[in-house]
């Protein structure tokens, strides 16, 4: 045979060993082209991204049974939502040990990542340095829907500290028909038109107490001691001040002693409820929440005096970010997820806490279900009053201990006797 007959079988037996040889030449791997490291990855369908970082949260609360179930369930939801984050909410139910653990922990550098703070420990909080500022969650929607006298309190230095989370402030509750037994359409305006409701009550009603006050409890007793402050609503730098005015007032509710009742915590809707219903109560100091507790033929015979709310603000709860975090933006995005809408509505209908967005009030609110009770709109208007948050202005780095050791204090003194003149002056020596 010639050559020039074996020429192309020789050449296509060269084409056919070349090709098969491709595949098992060195260094070369097809599933890991385009890798620098000649590794291989399995990439996902559609393009996405797995996480295989599992990032760790830690959140400290202090709330009370029922909204510690709320919240672990919304929790839930969220690390289903993003699985790569894990949350381990810490609830300490007392808060004022709760609060001074933390703040202890802040100094020692090893706070949680998350706290819920009240919102008058954000500003000192925030001047210490143990805090990040918070104002990539309030822009846009999510800011306009603030109401300004919960978001106030919460800036320093340029900069905003905390999310509002919720607020339950203290009222003052009057008996429409003790006051009318009095003679009084309207709840009195100041201490002097206080007092002569009560001698008046003295003597048509002896048995009726004037008001209730909760043992131990710092909050309530300022708030009525300034329900009458003739001041003005904008001049409260009571806060963690004293004047002879409210020395005065302690020492007129140590000689009526006699006609305060001291309903305490447990149980104090029921009680309270019935004393009014017996007329046998003129005045009570309790949070919203409890006032939703009421029955409705107790809350017909109640009258707020809404000219006379003392600073809402300083039972408001805000979420704060430790500046010790490694986990910034998921402490962010968790707290983003736990103040919005949803959320908020879930807590207002679980536990009557007035929440923070101004869009969940009255007839704007979207995210009622049909059993729920929608918080009246009026207190839009109270929290976007400014001159309700100014007392902030009163609130430096030294606030905290201050107001634990009135607290500490208060405690003291009303289980002691007198109580009413020794706290007056200790508060009378306060500098």
């Amino acid at each position: 045979m010639s050559l020039r007959r074996w020429m192309p079988l020789v050449i296509g037996a060269i084409l056919i060993i070349a090709l098969l040889d491709i595949p098992l030449s060195p260094g070369v791997d097809p599933t890991s082209t385009g890798k620098p490291d000649g590794k291989s990855v399995d990439q996902p369908p559609g393009g996405e991204q797995t996480i295989d970082t599992s990032i760790e949260l830690n959140v400290n609360v202090s709330v009370n049974a029922e909204q510690f179930m709320t919240l672990s369930q919304l929790n839930r939801t969220f690390m289903m939502k993003y699985p790569h984050i894990k949350v381990k909410l810490l609830n300490q139910a007392n808060e004022n040990e709760a609060y001074s653990t933390w703040l202890e922990h802040s100094r020692q550098g090893t706070p949680a990542d998350v706290m819920l703070l009240p919102s008058p420990w954000i500003r000192p909080f925030a001047m210490q340095g143990y805090l990040k500022p918070v104002d990539s969650l309030l822009t846009g929607d999510a800011l306009s829907d603030q109401m300004s006298g919960l978001l106030e309190p919460l800036k320093w230095n340029g900069y905003v500290w905390g999310v509002p989370k919720d607020y339950n402030p203290y009222l003052v509750f009057w008996n429409s028909q003790l006051l009318a037994e009095a003679g009084l359409s309207v709840p009195p305006g100041n201490w002097q038109s206080f007092e002569e409701t009560a001698l008046k009550l003295n003597e048509l009603k002896p048995e009726a107490k004037l008001v209730n006050l909760v043992p131990g409890n710092l909050q309530q007793l300022l708030v009525w001691l300034h329900t009458f402050d003739s001041k003005g609503r904008a001049n409260r730098e009571f806060l963690l001040k004293s004047d002879a005015a409210v020395v005065g007032q302690l020492n007129w509710l140590q000689l009526a002693e006699s006609r305060i009742s001291k309903i305490g915590a447990q149980g104090s809707s029921y009680l309270i409820g019935d004393a009014v219903n017996k007329n046998e109560l003129l005045a009570a100091i309790i949070p919203w929440s409890d006032y939703l507790e009421l029955t409705e033929s107790v809350q017909s015979r109640l009258k707020i005096d809404r000219d006379a709310i003392v600073s809402p603000w300083l039972n408001a709860r805000s979420f704060a970010v430790s500046a010790r975090t490694e986990a910034e933006d998921e402490a962010l995005l968790w707290i983003e997820e736990m103040t919005d809408s949803y959320a908020q509505q879930q807590f207002y209908e679980d536990s009557g806490v007035l929440p923070s967005r101004s869009s969940l009030f009255g007839q704007s609110n979207t995210y009622q279900s049909e059993q729920a009770i929608v918080p009246p709109s009026w207190w839009v208007g109270i929290m976007n009053d400014l001159t309700n948050a100014e007392s902030a202005a009163a609130i430096d780095t030294n606030w905290p201990d201050q107001w634990l050791d009135w607290q500490s204090q208060w405690d003291t003194h009303i289980n002691g006797s007198p109580q009413f003149f020794a706290f007056g002056d200790y508060i009378a020596k306060y500098k």
